[in-house]
């Protein structure tokens, strides 16, 4: 139990016997009950801590002449004996004795031990015995209102309406604080969600099953290695492994305005009958979209696929 410096004299004015306070237990400095002990790692002696840090101020050595001073904590056999040392309560009314190591938890506890009353405003200092009927009757005290269940000051007149009207003003603050911070948090969430699309293109090269990056080429109707269909158009080919894709396996990856060989994209407002997207996969002649072309590659994305990747990739 570490004690403030200002306790220590009290401490020693509640010991029962001092007389019968082991020598070995007292700061040879003060030559008194080693309070929050302090030890000399090399001669062994024992100090309070306030007298070794008094004596260190002026010198620098220790009190029993040791070469190498270190102060240290003392052996527990040695705090707890210290700690069995017979004290009485230090309030007035109270006759009870214990351990010095119980002293603080029965102080705590003590009912004559004197403590300030909670209620705001309340400054009345009242034993732990009384207090329990102080607060019941403190003109401070915080009573609910029947009528409108609101807590208020029982010295202060309570008005229903006014009490009803600072609940509401209060809710319309919180809400529209939880309003902030909720649309903050889905602002936040959603460029999350952006943020890891545009990553996801970026690093969502094609490849084949084997980790190999791919090469795109005109299409050829070929057996496809990933849904092993045979003479259907390959897009993708790997040029360690030999292996082919099609579209629809591995989609078509392009910057803005340029196809996957860097061939520029023709722009028309109406597609050309029977015209596929090579990315959705649906007729864009039918849907009435305009679409984007390379015939040297033999590729067509309609508009909205093609906006769509384009502010992903952005």
């Amino acid at each position: 139990m570490e004690l403030p410096i200002c306790e220590t004299d009290l401490i020693r004015n509640l010991i029962i016997d001092p007389k019968s306070i082991n020598q070995n237990l007292q700061c040879i400095l003060c030559k008194q009950l080693v309070v929050n002990p302090k030890e000399c790692e090399e001669c062994q002696n024992l100090f309070c801590s306030s007298c070794i840090d008094d004596w260190l101020k002026a010198k620098q050595t220790c009190p029993g002449k040791c070469k190498n001073f270190l102060a240290t904590v003392p052996h527990r056999l040695i705090r707890d004996a210290i700690g069995q040392i017979i004290v009485k309560c230090k309030n007035i009314n109270c006759n009870k004795q214990m351990t010095l190591s119980s002293l603080e938890n029965h102080i705590k506890n003590c009912e004559h031990t004197i403590q300030i009353c909670n209620n705001q405003g309340c400054q009345k200092q009242i034993s732990l015995n009384e207090m329990k009927d102080h607060k019941n009757n403190c003109q401070f005290r915080i009573v609910t209102c029947e009528k409108c269940n609101s807590p208020y000051s029982f010295q202060i007149k309570h008005d229903c309406i006014i009490s009803l009207n600072d609940k509401i003003k209060q809710l319309e603050i919180y809400f529209e604080l939880l309003q902030i911070s909720t649309q903050k948090k889905i602002a936040d969430l959603l460029e999350r969600v952006t943020q890891c699309e545009k990553q996801k293109i970026k690093d969502n090269k094609p490849k084949c099953n084997q980790g190999h990056d791919l090469k795109w080429v005109y299409p050829a109707f070929k057996y496809c290695e990933n849904c092993k269909q045979a003479n259907i158009a390959v897009r993708y080919q790997c040029t360690i492994c030999f292996q082919n894709y099609c579209q629809k396996c591995r989609k078509p990856q392009f910057k803005e305005g340029f196809c996957p060989l860097n061939h520029p994209l023709q722009f028309s407002l109406q597609a050309i009958k029977e015209t596929h997207c090579d990315y959705c996969n649906l007729n864009i002649f039918s849907r009435g979209e305009s679409v984007y072309s390379d015939r040297l590659c033999d590729l067509d994305i309609c508009n909205s696929c093609y906006e769509i990747l384009i502010e992903m990739n952005q």
